[in-house]
């Protein structure tokens, strides 16, 4: 088994984007002699731009039905007209080191940022270049925090088509079948969200260049060239970053994640949800990455962010299949990838946060095609599944 290896035409800086939440933001050393890098966030849009092929077709709604009437309906289908979340920092660093450097930081009063506003290549912060000192860095980490808070504030307008009726967001997480929509007032816990890299990053004074380890470096490989000043893009989806929800909570009600009380939910109200943006990461602006996804038979759905054969993260989302989904066993509906590494005959092996008893999950013979396996929940036990790619 070996590490994902990374095309070195993309000067090296990528990484998958582990949703761990803490409370608290971390400090940052001030400017200094090293390399300007200039943070962007970028949304795909399925419609356009080098995602649209991956994107298109994709069905992510199903409406779950038990006999003769509907036992309940969740989808990931929604139509997000603004989804704005407040990003006051984005910091690089490494835990060894201790080394924490800030790439980004908010300046004016309200740092919500709507993550639906803009098109393909539009970067969504208002962002310029600063100086990230010399040193080895080995995770990002986003902050949302502000005056001291341990938890921060996302506003969700949008409608969803369930069982044929259209709903409409409204402040309290619940939705109505009265247009127009309103914006959902979701409190998120926690106030970063910190991403590991695969391989180290480091920082020279006249440039920037990430090793892979030397198992893995092919023989005439042209070397990175380093940059003095450039654009590090962090692109994500909002393609089902939200989910709604009637007559149904387990496995698909979250605090932190929706808004509308769980006694309301689970008396049939209808409720929205919302998870974290999940990011691929490249510095310079030649790579736009794909996007994969994958339904199973484990209420889950599996999505990948890639160029080609390299794999620059993904995440997981609640997938309902049929009616049992509701009570057998799943996956985090809210999950990130925290490890991706390629087996010798070419499957991935796939694994969510690392804990004392082992990974939270993990698909350790993922295959990038239709296929069945096994997988391993929290409880280390093996488990049959099968895995459908969308297209």
């Amino acid at each position: 088994m070996s590490s994902m290896r990374f095309p070195r035409a993309l000067h090296a800086l990528s990484l998958s984007f582990l949703a761990l939440a803490v409370a608290g933001c971390g400090d940052s050393t001030g400017p200094g002699k090293g390399v300007k890098l200039t943070p962007e966030l970028v949304r795909l849009n399925g419609s356009s731009g080098g995602a649209s092929g991956s994107l298109a077709g994709h069905v992510l709604s199903l409406a779950v039905e038990g006999p003769g009437t509907t036992a309940a309906i969740a989808t990931s289908d929604v139509d997000i007209m603004s989804l704005r979340m407040p990003i006051t920092e984005i910091m690089i660093g490494s835990d060894e080191s201790e080394r924490v450097a800030t790439a980004y930081r908010c300046t004016v009063d309200d740092c919500h940022v709507d993550l639906a506003a803009a098109n393909f290549e539009s970067n969504l912060l208002q962002s310029s270049s600063v100086t990230v000192p010399v040193g080895t860095y080995t995770w990002v980490q986003f902050g949302f925090c502000t005056n001291d808070r341990d938890s921060h504030d996302v506003y969700l307008t949008a409608s969803v088509n369930m069982d044929g009726t259209v709903y409409y967001t409204r402040p309290d997480g619940s939705l109505s079948t009265e247009s127009p929509a309103q914006a959902a007032k979701i409190t998120m816990s926690g106030c970063a969200i910190r991403s590991e890299m695969p391989h180290a990053v480091i920082v020279e004074d006249n440039g920037v260049v990430q090793a892979a380890p030397e198992d893995e470096q092919v023989e005439g490989e042209e070397e990175v060239v380093p940059v003095g000043d450039a654009a590090l893009r962090l692109y994500f989806t909002t393609e089902d970053m939200a989910w709604a929800v009637m007559g149904a909570t387990h496995g698909l009600w979250f605090p932190g994640w929706c808004a509308l009380p769980l006694a309301d939910a689970e008396a049939g109200t209808p409720y929205i949800c919302v998870g974290y943006p999940v990011v691929a990461a490249f510095l310079g602006r030649e790579t736009i990455p794909d996007v994969e996804r994958y339904s199973t038979n484990i209420a889950t759905s599996l999505t990948l962010f890639t160029d080609g054969s390299a794999i620059y993260g993904g995440y997981l989302r609640r997938f309902l299949r049929s009616v049992s989904d509701l009570d057998g066993h799943h996956l985090s509906a809210t999950g990130a990838l925290f490890g991706v590494s390629t087996n010798s005959d070419g499957s991935l092996y796939i694994n969510g946060f690392v804990q004392s008893f082992g990974p939270e999950w993990a698909f350790p013979a993922f295959r990038r095609e239709s296929h069945s396996g096994t997988y391993r929940n929290h409880d280390q036990i093996d488990r049959p599944y099968s895995a459908t790619r969308l297209q």
